[in-house]
């Protein structure tokens, strides 16, 4: 009975990884571009000069022991209404081009979704470097971390404008409330932020160090190419667009070399 169970747990455990294979059958990320820095500090860049900007207006007068009635009038209004169209044009943007990207060449299924708690540990540590990687697994968990990767490139541009959004709310409001709500918010989006850089930082150096592995489709993924092959040649016989495939052949005449045709 113990080896009974044991072989039961290794067959759910296996299925749980064909499962998570099957998951990555779909995603398209061949040309993933690794190794760029500068999108990473101009992000930076622009996420230290609002928070920097913003709340040093908002506390203004805590900062420097000041009115803010010595500012000009419509400064912090003109900010705080820039902020917020700024954020709602960036989130419109990043969640329809984002959505779609995202989609069409990762699906927003994560590939993780399928394994359990302890196995999606393994592969968060493989992908940082703390653990040895599972060579077996290796192309799965390269197809991982370049899901990761697209994850995070379209979330920044949303994570961008919930900032701004946030502190366009503190611009805005003459509620001392409000303005330390606001800046405890834009502080728990500073954490994350923090996480995702790490995380992107990380799941970039994995893909560019396993760049030479090949993942290979399941058999799952070839059987769906077939039947949809399948599907399109019997639309295509039935729209008659497929005239090879669904009339004879027509046999070609012989040709008749003039020299052959010579009478003796």
């Amino acid at each position: 009975m113990l080896i009974r169970g044991r072989s039961t747990s290794v067959n759910v455990k296996e299925d749980r990884w064909y499962e998570a294979a099957r998951r990555a059958d779909p995603v398209m990320l061949p040309n993933l571009r690794t190794g760029r820095r500068w999108p990473i500090v101009v992000t930076c860049a622009i996420v230290i000069a609002v928070v920097v900007v913003g709340y040093g207006l908002v506390f203004w007068p805590v900062l420097t022991g000041r009115p803010t009635s010595n500012l000009p009038e419509t400064l912090i209004p003109l900010l705080g209404l820039a902020f917020q169209r700024s954020a709602a044009l960036l989130g419109v943007i990043a969640l329809i081009v984002g959505a779609l990207v995202t989609h069409v060449r990762s699906h927003w299924q994560p590939i993780v979704g399928a394994l359990k708690r302890d196995e999606r540990k393994s592969v968060r540590l493989q992908i940082s470097g703390e653990d040895l990687v599972d060579y077996r697994r290796l192309p799965l968990i390269v197809v991982i971390a370049k899901q990761h990767h697209q994850y995070i490139r379209t979330l920044v541009p949303i994570y961008v404008a919930a900032l701004l959004f946030t502190i366009s709310w503190a611009l805005l409001s003459d509620d001392a409330v409000a303005h330390y709500l606001s800046l405890g918010l834009a502080t728990v989006l500073l954490a994350i932020g923090a996480w995702m850089l790490v995380t992107f930082r990380r799941s970039d150096a994995f893909v560019a160090t396993h760049a030479d592995r090949t993942y290979e489709r399941t058999d799952a993924w070839d059987l769906l190419v077939d039947d949809l092959d399948e599907k399109e040649r019997l639309e295509g016989l039935a729209l008659g667009t497929d005239d090879a495939a669904s009339s004879p052949s027509i046999a070609k005449e012989p040709r008749h070399d003039a020299t052959t045709d010579k009478r003796d």
